[in-house]
């Protein structure tokens, strides 16, 4: 009977010590997975989840937003504006610009979406199960949108904390792009063109195409 008590107990403490071990495993685990996560990955997993959390109000420098998630790219989301009313309508909002986000929905469920939205691949990369079902506009950056407006010719009114222009963007860099500066009434002509402003891409808090 002492050799089975003795081994009993050295079973019940390998047990423990296991239990322990897995315990510190999916803490660290979990700790890993917060430290990959992005803003853009939040958002993605707010578009995935039910309506109630496409909801959102969006800081910016000097303004608040309460808008509706449409579509989340690589470093932006395209949102339906509803509050102000003077920015009601459909904009581009870069993830660089937006200082808080806070959603309606919270507790569980909102961290069961976000909890999903990291995983891993065979090959040891991340990758976003709410990123892959969002189509290949996920992966596109604010920049390669910007380029194609700029191709397009779209009017554009660029937002910053202190100022705003409107305008065509006439050509997109790494880091700025060129607006050529016009009324809204005129097409982008040499004589319509007041000047050509160059905007840092950090500096642009809302994209609304007019």
């Amino acid at each position: 009977m002492r050799w089975e008590r003795l081994f009993q107990d050295l079973e019940d403490q390998l047990e423990r010590e296991t239990d322990a071990e897995l315990e510190d495993l999916a803490r660290d685990e979990e700790r890993l997975r917060i430290a990959r996560l992005t803003l853009a990955d939040r958002l993605h997993a707010l578009l995935s989840g039910p309506s109630s959390l496409h909801e959102v109000t969006v800081a910016l420098s000097l303004t608040t937003l309460v808008c509706r998630i449409v579509r989340v790219g690589r470093d932006w989301a395209l949102v339906q504006i509803t509050s102000p009313g003077t920015r009601r309508g459909t904009a581009l909002l870069p993830t660089g610009a937006m200082r808080s986000l806070t959603c309606n929905a919270v507790g569980p469920r909102l961290r069961d979406r976000e909890h999903s939205v990291l995983s891993r691949t065979d090959s040891g990369r991340t990758s976003s199960p709410a990123v892959a079902d969002a189509g290949v506009s996920s992966g596109i950056g604010i920049a390669f949108v910007l380029r194609d407006l700029c191709r397009r010719r779209r009017q554009v009114t660029l937002v910053s904390h202190d100022r705003e222009w409107t305008g065509t963007i006439e050509r997109v860099g790494k880091d700025h792009l060129d607006l050529a500066v016009h009324p809204l009434d005129q097409p982008r002509t040499s004589d319509a063109v007041t000047t050509v402003s160059v905007i840092a891409l950090a500096h642009i808090e809302l994209i609304v195409l007019v």
